[in-house]
């Protein structure tokens, strides 16, 4: 019978613990430019898995139809919405679809867009916070399924043309507004 020296058994030993330690966050440093960790927000969201942080330079960035993704952190570097903002550009900003775990956006403005964030998936759930919503050309939020919860978050200059300018929930939708300013919203 063969005997493996303690050095051998200890190697072992030690791969079997790193293999079982918990994988460590990562943040993902996104830049206007393109320069960062990822091209674009999108790329870096995708690239993130639940529990990394995609952290957002301060600028302005033009994208729509951002799909978020459960148990990410999404957020401006110093978390001031006047940091970081991204422009609509007269389309969605944010589609949450089957985002779950919760997902969380946190001090960024949303402008110019159709809506700040659409969900049609009961297992969406997301937290935003310290965000600056402004200039949606429809409904805000719009809710068919899901779960928003807005906390410190400012409202200003959103209208629609026929429905609910703020928020619309239809089905099992749910939005909730804590500590918000709401200011000429039509």
């Amino acid at each position: 019978m063969k005997i493996l020296p303690l050095f051998a058994i200890s190697i072992v030993a030690l791969a079997y613990l790193v293999a079982a330690s918990p994988a460590q966050a990562r943040t993902w440093y996104i830049t206007p430019d393109g320069t960062g960790d990822a091209p674009t927000i999108q790329a870096g969201i995708d690239s993130a898995v639940a529990g990394d942080i995609v952290e957002l330079a301060c600028g302005t960035y033009y994208e729509q139809w951002i799909q978020l993704k459960g148990g990410i952190t999404l957020r401006s570097t110093s978390n001031n919405y006047e940091c970081a903002t991204i422009d609509g550009d007269g389309w969605g900003i944010f589609n949450a679809t089957m985002v779950y775990p919760r997902s969380y956006i946190e001090g960024i403005t949303l402008a110019n867009g159709q809506s700040a964030i659409s969900c049609n998936h009961i297992d969406s759930i997301v937290d935003i916070t310290n965000c600056w919503i402004e200039n949606m050309n429809n409904t805000a939020i719009h809710c068919d399924q899901g779960f928003f919860r807005f906390f410190n978050c400012v409202f200003v200059s959103n209208h629609s043309n026929g429905s609910a300018s703020l928020a619309q929930n239809t089905w099992f939708g749910s939005t909730h507004f804590y500590n918000c300013t709401i200011v000429d919203n039509f």
